[in-house]
């Protein structure tokens, strides 16, 4: 099983499915093959090699997102009015 399909299986998961998931990759670098890995169900993909002031830069960008993202509870909240 590669890291495409353990994506799939963690979005096709109900209990799962909200993990943000981000694919780092020196192998998987392609245009088709970043695209693959998105239309797997990947949130992001960052491709290798990378230097590390760039890699923090885009994880907290992407922390950014997910603090602005509605979690489960603020789905509910919504539906209960």
């Amino acid at each position: 099983m590669d890291g495409l399909e353990v994506c799939r299986q963690v979005k096709t998961d109900p209990e799962l499915s909200d993990i943000f998931v981000v694919i780092l990759s020196s192998a998987l670098t392609s245009e088709y093959e970043q695209i693959a890995g998105l239309t797997s169900g990947a949130d992001g993909h960052i491709s290798r090699p990378i230097g590390n002031k760039e890699l923090v830069t885009r994880v907290e960008a992407y922390v950014r997102i997910l603090q602005h993202k509605p979690g489960p509870a603020d789905a509910n909240a919504n539906t209960s009015k």
